[in-house]
């Protein structure tokens, strides 16, 4: 069969709705060679199963249990999440390290630390602002932390990181009301 008929055929087979199908012998002794390499659309039957389905746990997707988790105020959750994900923004890096300020007070150091370089990085911040950076992060944690955050929310304006600065406010306006206006 020549290379023209064979795609005669091919679009004959898929325009027509015929009951008698081929056996897979026929089409081997009629196409020869080319029966195991063409495409899908082509083959008679069920020749190929393509799957589009995304794998994913019952618990739903990484980002999505991390959001979870923070929403819930669960840490370790959160962490583990986290620990999963490609990248996590600075937003959800600051949550997370507000949200390890407030349930594990011993790992906040070092959880400032990485978001200070993170920060930095991120903004390109000079020596004088990574310091100041550096200092309301340890103010978080004392005893006027809501103005710390206001002050941190900020400096996240100025380098148009909204988001950051949403979560950082939010943070003091729940900081403010539970202890007061600092």
């Amino acid at each position: 069969m020549l290379p023209l008929e064979r795609d005669d055929a091919r679009v004959r087979r898929s325009d027509e709705a015929e009951g008698d199908e081929r056996s897979e012998a026929a089409n081997r002794e009629a196409y020869g060679a080319d029966y195991c390499t063409m495409n899908a659309s082509f083959y008679p039957g069920p020749r190929f199963i393509m799957r589009t389905c995304v794998p994913m746990t019952s618990q739903g997707t990484p980002y999505g249990r991390f959001r979870k988790a923070l929403d819930r105020r669960q840490t370790t959750a959160a962490l583990s999440a986290a620990a999963e994900l490609p990248h996590v923004g600075l937003a959800d890096a600051a949550e997370l390290l507000l949200l390890i300020l407030e349930n594990d007070p011993a790992r906040y150091e070092r959880a400032a630390l990485r978001f200070h370089a993170r920060y930095c990085a991120h903004t390109r911040a000079d020596l004088g602002e990574a310091s100041a950076i550096l200092g309301l992060l340890a103010a978080l944690n004392g005893e006027r932390s809501a103005a710390a955050a206001r002050a941190l929310a900020e400096l996240c304006e100025r380098h148009d990181l909204l988001p950051l600065s949403k979560v950082l406010l939010r943070w003091a306006e729940g900081r403010g009301s539970s202890r007061g206006r600092n």
